[in-house]
């Protein structure tokens, strides 16, 4: 019996073949490292006055990465909130 990732409904994955599922592991896991590595952005202050542009929604580059993340959060709806921020 396979586990699905944490916070991830197992029955939403239940459909999945076992490669459909090792893949949507990786991408998850993808996709956490990157949230993580964007909240400790988020949260300190020299990384933000030493990378302004991470947060200037008016370059082209940072637009598209919000985008992106929006989209990201609406491909893994299932993932409770709780379920992430406390990893």
């Amino acid at each position: 019996m396979l586990l699905a990732p944490a916070g991830v409904d197992a029955a939403l994955l239940a459909d999945l073949s076992l490669a459909d599922l090792k893949e949507y592991g990786r991408t998850a896991d993808r996709d956490d490292l990157l949230r993580w590595r964007w909240l400790a952005y988020e949260v300190d202050p020299q990384l933000q006055f030493d990378y302004p542009a991470m947060s200037d929604t008016s370059l082209p580059a940072t637009s598209a990465m919000i985008r992106a993340v929006r989209a990201a959060d609406h491909e893994r709806p299932h993932v409770t909130r709780a379920s992430t921020s406390s990893r």
